[in-house]
């Protein structure tokens, strides 16, 4: 899912955010994490997020899943979004 462009977008969804302050992610991982949130392969590894997010988009539709963010040395961040009704 995309950043929301403007304040009415942001109101429509909820969000439910998994924040932590560890190691983080590094570039080459969180791409190849986020390559897989977005792959249309099933997966037999490593399935939770990927899982989450395709039930998510099955469920409330394309706007709506994960967003993943990471910064190595800094943590990372699980953003899931629904909407609000």
């Amino acid at each position: 899912m995309q950043d929301a462009g403007n304040l009415g977008d942001i109101l429509r969804y909820s969000l439910i955010s998994v924040i932590d302050n560890g190691q983080g992610l590094r570039p080459k991982k969180l791409l190849e994490t986020l390559q897989k949130l977005e792959s249309s392969r099933d997966q037999t590894r490593h399935i939770g997020l990927a899982n989450t997010h395709k039930q998510l988009k099955l469920t409330y539709g394309e706007p709506y899943g994960i967003i993943l963010r990471s910064k190595f040395g800094w943590g990372t961040s699980v953003h899931l979004t629904i909407p609000k009704d």
